[in-house]
């Protein structure tokens, strides 16, 4: 009966030592994806929250400090590049402009700012430029009516 109790205990103790590794992987393991957003949109600038956002397109994505941020479900994400990949972030983590509104408030302001863009798009005179693929090099100073 001894032998038995043996390999039970051998078999319980690995499974154990799997399970604390397991749980002992980093917490702050990165998660990247791939996101096929389809041609670059143009962003246009908010005033209100001063940030950039993509409009045309039925995704979230924000423009601020040089980062792309892209709201899916309850979850953010970033990439220095419109095409991603995407890294999830934190809400800690967050520029502030976007912690202090909520994503309603953002797609509001977005869509106000996207009706006056699409009255005439040639001769509209806010802040905007076409999201690029290229980090650092996001149109500005190509685009019409960008200022700084």
């Amino acid at each position: 009966m001894k032998n038995r109790a043996i390999p039970r205990i051998l078999a319980t103790g690995a499974f154990a030592l799997l399970g604390i590794i397991t749980l002992a992987r980093p917490a702050s393991a990165e998660v990247h994806i791939n996101i096929n957003f389809g041609p670059p949109p143009t962003m246009l600038y908010l005033g209100e929250p001063q940030l950039y956002a993509a409009v045309g397109t039925p995704y979230d994505v924000f423009f601020i400090d040089n980062r792309y941020y892209y709201y899916s479900g309850s979850d953010w994400y970033w990439s220095p590049v419109y095409r991603g990949p995407y890294t999830i972030v934190t809400y800690r983590a967050l520029p502030p402009v976007l912690r202090n509104y909520r994503v309603v408030q953002l797609r509001s302001f977005r869509d106000r700012e996207y009706r006056t863009y699409r009255v005439d798009s040639r001769r509209y005179d806010g802040r905007h430029f076409v999201a690029d693929h290229e980090p650092g090099n996001h149109g500005h100073g190509r685009a019409k009516g960008h200022r700084d």
